[in-house]
């Protein structure tokens, strides 16, 4: 899984940016704070839409083409093929979690593990700017 550079670039700039308030646990909090991976969907022209299910936290995304979805804390596969630089199947030969959530290879007390980006973001307690390192080292 290789993202686009030029989406690597724009990601890794935007978190760096000082633009973006982090929050945690979901695209975008109450508080006008986003996750990493909300950073991006905002970058790549979605816009933020609050969620239209009573009791759910999970915002929903208005996609650059103007539909709105879903996506419960991840990246919607319907932005698979701005991000990634070939085709993603949609059949259920792959799992889709890793590209909606990409992993990188992070050092745990000297064991190289694989943690999703949302993790980083939400479990590590990282920064943007030490996200943003990440994503350019790894992905």
């Amino acid at each position: 899984m290789m993202l686009k550079p030029e989406i690597k670039e724009l990601w890794v700039d935007a978190l760096r940016s000082g633009r973006y308030k982090q929050g945690l646990n979901d695209l975008a909090d109450d508080n006008g704070g986003l996750c990493c991976l909300g950073v991006l969907a905002i970058e790549l022209g979605c816009e933020i839409l609050p969620s239209d299910v009573e009791g759910d936290t999970f915002v929903r995304l208005r996609l650059p083409n103007g539909q709105v979805v879903r996506p419960e804390g991840t990246l919607p596969p319907e932005l698979f093929s701005i991000i990634y630089d070939e085709p993603i199947p949609l059949d259920g030969s792959v799992n889709l979690r890793t590209y909606q959530n990409p992993e990188m290879r992070v050092d745990d007390d000297g064991v190289l593990i694989n943690v999703a980006a949302s993790q980083l973001n939400d479990e590590w307690d990282l920064h943007f700017n030490e996200i943003a390192d990440i994503i350019e080292k790894q992905l």
